[in-house]
């Protein structure tokens, strides 16, 4: 049986999350994924004014597809997997 007890004698409240004590203000705290990695990989290349290949040999020598979950998610959709990627 796992149990767990919390007293908080003072600083600010926290809430329990599968693992992870977070403060209780983060816990509404929502990002619209879709918003922030809005460019699919042909919508970046055309950006960054380079062919799909190009900018696919690009990604993959800086890590961006791989490593860098501030450039990329991985939207999946049953069996269909879109990679997005971020703007900033």
């Amino acid at each position: 049986m796992n149990s767990l007890l919390l007293v908080l004698m003072q600083g600010a409240p926290v809430h329990y999350v599968g693992g992870m004590i977070l403060p209780r203000r983060r816990r509404s705290a929502e990002i619209d994924l879709r918003k922030k990695f809005h460019m699919q990989r042909t919508e970046l290349a055309a950006k960054i004014g380079l062919s799909a290949p190009k900018a696919k040999v690009l990604r993959a020598h800086l890590g961006i597809d791989d490593d860098d979950a501030s450039c990329c998610h991985v939207f999946e959709f049953g069996a269909q997997k879109i990679p997005c990627f971020s703007d900033s």
